[in-house]
């Protein structure tokens, strides 16, 4: 990473995350609209690209070492944070207490945790973070925050959300055309809409409106999360599967729902996908990993039970926090806290064959790029 200069020209400076409000209105200092966002005048633009494709994986028999574990039905999101919302470094840090992930082989989406009212709503991931799971097969998300009022959210921010454009005979929404275009020039995959700001029927039935639109324009996905409701309702006031499927068209890709679901909000969300001709594996149960809830192993076998179908998804609230991030250099290179993160993904035994307690190796089958080895040049054969 360049270091940092006392001279007047950006490009000076090191390369940073970019981050957004959708503006025009009540845009707070330290960040822009994304209606004025440009790769072609954006200087920290191409430091924060990814150029590796999404690569093709693959499980089989072969790769499932625990006999509880599924392949093919429920997948798994992680929402992680890697460092703050501004100066976000576009390249690495040389700072041990940056996350770095190591346990891809079981992870379908990361979606690239961010987000402040007085920084930034609207969030790329960097490039390295994008590149790193690109290589191991997995998709990446960028984060658009609507924070709750008491976090500083506006409803305003909602509305300029959903805006459309001038009036030229055909439908455009400017604010997601550019989560299109910056999605695209990037190099990910999605968007994670974190909706937390109440605000009116009216513009939460144009907010839809608006992602059904965007779904349509191209192939970059959607994830929809509230905090609200529990399950996947096709009535009364918890109705939200319009968030998913509006009759014919596809809103989002994917639903997060929120912390609070049981048993039976499982079973009636089933019935709901079903209704509306959506995957069940679409829809996502969330657990909130930060706060540590000793329920947790449980509440993630009724989604995935090890003896039948999957009943869903799962998706890791921070999933950044299932170990103490290292406080001093000497527990990074001891390894505490990369012991500490396999714990949760394979079991205090770190061996993804016996997790010892329903961890998420005990759910879903390893998963991988690596679909053939090298062979040996004729004339380099060892022996040969």
């Amino acid at each position: 990473m360049p270091s940092a200069t006392t001279g007047s020209d950006p490009r000076d400076k090191p390369p940073y995350v970019s981050h957004w409000h959708p503006g025009p209105r009540d845009v707070p200092d330290g960040s822009t609209s994304i209606l004025g966002w440009s790769p072609a005048t954006d200087v920290d633009a191409q430091f924060n690209r990814s150029l590796v494709p999404l690569r093709p994986r693959t499980y089989s028999a072969k790769l499932r070492t625990n006999s509880k574990a599924r392949g093919g039905e429920g997948r798994i999101m992680s929402c992680a944070e890697f460092w703050t919302t501004d100066k976000n470094p576009s390249q690495g840090v040389d700072d041990h207490r940056y996350y770095a992930f190591s346990h891809w082989q079981y992870v379908d989406v990361l979606v690239f945790w961010a987000g402040v009212a007085s920084g930034g709503l609207i969030c790329p991931p960097n490039g390295q973070i994008t590149d790193a799971a690109h290589r191991n097969g997995v998709k990446v998300y960028g984060s658009v925050f609507f924070p709750p009022l008491r976090d500083g959210g506006e409803p305003v921010w909602v509305e300029d959300f959903v805006q459309p454009g001038a009036s030229t005979g055909e439908e455009r929404y400017p604010v997601v055309d550019k989560l299109i275009e910056a999605a695209q020039y990037f190099g990910f995959d999605g968007w994670f809409i974190n909706y937390e700001t109440p605000t009116d029927e009216k513009t939460e039935a144009a907010l839809r409106n608006v992602l059904a639109y965007a779904r349509a324009r191209s192939d970059i996905e959607f994830t929809w999360y509230e905090a609200f409701r529990y399950e996947l309702a096709d009535s009364g006031d918890g109705r939200n599967e319009f968030c998913l499927q509006d009759g014919a068209r596809r809103v989002c890709d994917s639903i997060f729902i929120d912390y609070g679901w049981d048993d039976s909000s499982i079973t009636r969300s089933i019935a709901v996908a079903e209704k509306i001709k959506r995957d069940r594996y679409d829809v996502f149960y969330g657990l909130e990993l930060v706060r540590k809830v000793p329920e947790n192993p449980g509440r993630a076998r009724l989604v995935c039970p090890a003896n039948s179908q999957h009943r869903g998804s799962l998706a890791l609230f921070a999933a950044h926090t299932v170990s103490n991030q290292p406080k001093e250099p000497k527990d990074a290179w001891l390894g505490h806290f990369y012991r500490a993160e396999a714990d949760y993904w394979t079991g205090p035994c770190h061996d993804p064959s016996d997790t010892g307690w329903p961890g998420i190796a005990a759910h879903v089958v390893e998963r991988t790029t690596i679909t053939s080895l090298p062979g040996w040049p004729s004339r380099s054969r060892p022996g040969g």
